[in-house]
């Protein structure tokens, strides 16, 4: 007797990809939208057709993984550029003003 496999539905996985990567939002989305046909097939019994959306899938749940990674490192390297290289001085210049009044020193180095 030969027992056939249930293919992956990744649906924990597209919901993921959906709540943490914003660049990926779309693929997470449409891989959502992806698992349930795969639920429904694999639930009608075309199990040939199931494992093909599954794998579909799968594949949109890598690049919108890969696109969230992409994001958030473009995101971390601009604000760390901006944080790095502005030339706002407005927290040392309130530091100064209150030196006397809380008698506090700072130091530059």
């Amino acid at each position: 007797m030969m027992r056939s496999i249930q293919p992956k539905d990744y649906f924990k996985q597209a919901v993921a990809i959906i709540m943490c990567c914003w660049l990926g939002f779309p693929l997470g989305v449409a891989a959502l939208l992806q698992s349930k046909k795969v639920r429904h097939l694999t639930v009608d019994g075309e199990l040939t057709q199931a494992q093909e959306a599954s794998r579909l899938t799968r594949t949109l749940l890598f690049i919108g993984l890969a696109l969230g990674l992409v994001g958030w490192s473009l995101l971390v390297t601009v604000v760390l550029i901006y944080c790095l290289t502005t030339e706002d001085q407005s927290a040392v210049e309130s530091l100064q003003n209150n030196d006397d009044k809380y008698n506090i020193r700072v130091y530059y180095w």
